[in-house]
C-alpha cells in the first residue's frame, strides 16, 4: 500500500498534442518527483523502439508480486495517481479510417496470395489495431495473441475433428440407419452430433481472446468450462425452439451470465447481475411483428385475400417483415447494452449507452455504400469490356468463335473465375472494415464508461493461460472469422 506519510501536492493529466503529460508532484521527506511524459498513440502509429519502451513490463510466464504490482501502479507508464481516485472513466476511440483501410487492404491481399494461409496473421494484426484504439480512461487495450499459436491450434483442432467426425459420426450414422427407415432422420442425428462441438468451440474462442487481452498491463481471463457451456447452450436452445422463440431473452441472459461469471480481470472476478425478464422490453418488436405476420398468413390461408386487396396484403407483409428485421437489430443492441451495464468487477461498474438506432443505421449505410462501390466498379469493368469488344470489331461470327474458344479453355476460365472471386472477397473485406466495423467499434467504445473505479487499485496480475490450441476449433468450424 502507499506510504501514509506521503503527501501529494498536485495530480493532473494534461493532453498536449499526440502525447500525454502526467504531472505528478509529491513530497516525501526531501525527495521531489515531477513530470513524466508518455506517448499513448496506437501501437501501430509508434516505431518499434517507442512501442517497446512504453509497453508494460510484464513477463508472460511470471506472476508479479504485490510489491512489484504496487510499484508499477504508482511509477510505471500505466500509473494511477492515488490522489486522483476518479469516480468514472470514459472510453476514448482514436482509430482513423485511413490507417484501417491500408492495414485491411494489405492483410487481405496477402491472404489471397497465400491462398488463405495468411488469415491467421491478418486477424492478429487487425485485432491489435482495434484493441489499441479502445482506451478506457485514456489507456489502450492490448492484444497479445500470435498468429503462430493460431495456426498450430488450427492444425491440432483439424486432427481432432477428423477423428471425431470419422468415428463418432459414422457410428451415429450406422445406429440411425439401423433404427430408423427414413434416411433424413439418420442424417439429422448425425448433424446433431456436431452441435456440442460447435458450442464448445465458441467458448474456447472467447476464452482465448480474453486470455490474450490486457488493460493497464493486467490480463483478462476465463475459467475452463467449455463442455458445461455447450450443455447449457443445448438446453436453452431446445427451450427456445420449443417455445417458438419466446424463450430467446432467457437464452441470451443465461448464456452471457455463464461466461461473465467465469471472467476475471487480473485477480478480480466479474459478476453479471440483472434479470432475463428485463430483456423482453427490447424483444417486444420481434414478438409483436412476428405475431402479426402469423396473423396475415392465417388470413391468407383462410382465403380472405382477393385480387382487389392483394396489394394491401403485400404492402402490410413487407412492412411487418421490415419491422421484424429491424426488431432483431434493436434487440441485439438492447441486450448488449443491458448486459454490459449490469456487469461489475471489484466494485467497478460498467455502463453502456449505445443506441440501437445508431448501430442499425451504421449497418444500413455500410451495406449501401459497399453495394454502391462494388456495383460502380463492376459496371465500369463491364462497360470497358464491351467498349473494347466494339473497338476490336469482335461481333457476329467472330464473337461466336471467340466464345467457343473460351469454352475449350476450361482451366483458364476456372482460374479467371477464382481470381474474380478473390477480388470480390478482397474488396468486401476491406470496405466492410472501413464502413461498418470501424463505426460500430467507435460508437460502442465511446458509449462505454467505468464507474466507482477505486477498486482497480486492489487488482493484481493473474497467471498466463497458455491455451495451446488457441482458437483452433473455432477456425476449423468456421467460427473464427469475427474479431
Amino acid at each position: 500500500m502507499h506510504n501514509p506519510e506521503r503527501t501529494y501536492a498536485t495530480c493532473a493529466k494534461v493532453s498536449m498534442g499526440q502525447g500525454l503529460l502526467l504531472l505528478r508532484t509529491w513530497k516525501q521527506g526531501t525527495d521531489t518527483y515531477n513530470l513524466k511524459k508518455m506517448d499513448l498513440r496506437p501501437w501501430g502509429a509508434l516505431t518499434h523502439k517507442k512501442r517497446d519502451r512504453h509497453r508494460p513490463r510484464f513477463h508472460k510466464d511470471r506472476v508479479q508480486t504485490r510489491s512489484s504490482m504496487e510499484t508499477n501502479r504508482t511509477h510505471g507508464p500505466w500509473a494511477i495517481p492515488p490522489c486522483a481516485e476518479q469516480e468514472a472513466l470514459q472510453t476514448d476511440w482514436v482509430g482513423k479510417p485511413g490507417a484501417l483501410f491500408g492495414l485491411a487492404l494489405k492483410t487481405a491481399l496477402l491472404t489471397i496470395l497465400t491462398l488463405g494461409l495468411y488469415r491467421f496473421w491478418m486477424r492478429t494484426q487487425l485485432r491489435r489495431w482495434y484493441w489499441s484504439c479502445v482506451r478506457p480512461g485514456g489507456d489502450p487495450l492490448e492484444y497479445t495473441g500470435t498468429p503462430q499459436e493460431k495456426l498450430l491450434g488450427f492444425l491440432w483442432a483439424i486432427t481432432i475433428l477428423v477423428i471425431y467426425i470419422g468415428f463418432v459420426n459414422l457410428l451415429l450414422l450406422f445406429v440411425s440407419f439401423s433404427l430408423f427407415s427414413a434416411p433424413w432422420v439418420a442424417y439429422l442425428i448425425t448433424a446433431a452430433g456436431v452441435v456440442p462441438v460447435w458450442f464448445y468451440a465458441q467458448y474456447r474462442a472467447h476464452r482465448y481472446m480474453l486470455a490474450r487481452t490486457r488493460w493497464r498491463g493486467i490480463r483478462f481471463g476465463l475459467e475452463p468450462g467449455a463442455w458445461g457451456y455447450a450443455w447449457v447452450a443445448i438446453k436453452l436452445w431446445t427451450l427456445t425452439l420449443l417455445t417458438l422463440g419466446y424463450w430467446w431473452p432467457h437464452k441470451t441472459f443465461w448464456l452471457e451470465k455463464y461466461k461473465a461469471d467465469r471472467t476475471y480481470f487480473g485477480t478480480a472476478k466479474m459478476e453479471q447481475a440483472g434479470n432475463p425478464t428485463a430483456l423482453y422490453e427490447g424483444f417486444r418488436h420481434i414478438l409483436f411483428s412476428s405475431l402479426l405476420i402469423i396473423f396475415l398468413l392465417v388470413v391468407m390461408w383462410a382465403g380472405a385475400i382477393t385480387d382487389e386487396n392483394l396489394w394491401l396484403f403485400s404492402l402490410c407483409l413487407i412492412a411487418l417483415t421490415s419491422w421484424f428485421f429491424w426488431g432483431i437489430g434493436y434487440y441485439s443492441v438492447f441486450a448488449q447494452r443491458y448486459m454490459a451495464s449490469h456487469k461489475s468487477v471489484a466494485g467497478v461498474k460498467l455502463l453502456s449507452t449505445q443506441r440501437p438506432a445508431r448501430i442499425i443505421g451504421i449497418y444500413v449505410k455500410g451495406y449501401l455504400l459497399v453495394s454502391l462501390i462494388l456495383g460502380a466498379v463492376a459496371g465500369g469493368l463491364i462497360a470497358a469490356f464491351i467498349s473494347n469488344l466494339e473497338n476490336a470489331d469482335i461481333t457476329g461470327e467472330k464473337l461466336v468463335e471467340w466464345i467457343s474458344f473460351l469454352q475449350t479453355m476450361e482451366v483458364l476460365m476456372i482460374l479467371i473465375s477464382g481470381f474474380i472471386y478473390f477480388l470480390i472477397f478482397l474488396a468486401v473485406s476491406v470496405l466492410w472494415h472501413v464502413f461498418v466495423l470501424l463505426p460500430i467499434w467507435q460508437h460502442k467504445a465511446e458509449t462505454l464508461s467505468l464507474h466507482k473505479v477505486a477498486g482497480l487499485t486492489d487488482i493484481r496480475q493473474r497467471s498466463r493461460d497458455e491455451m495451446e490450441e488457441a482458437e483452433g476449433f473455432a477456425e476449423a468450424l468456421g467460427l473464427g472469422g469475427s474479431l
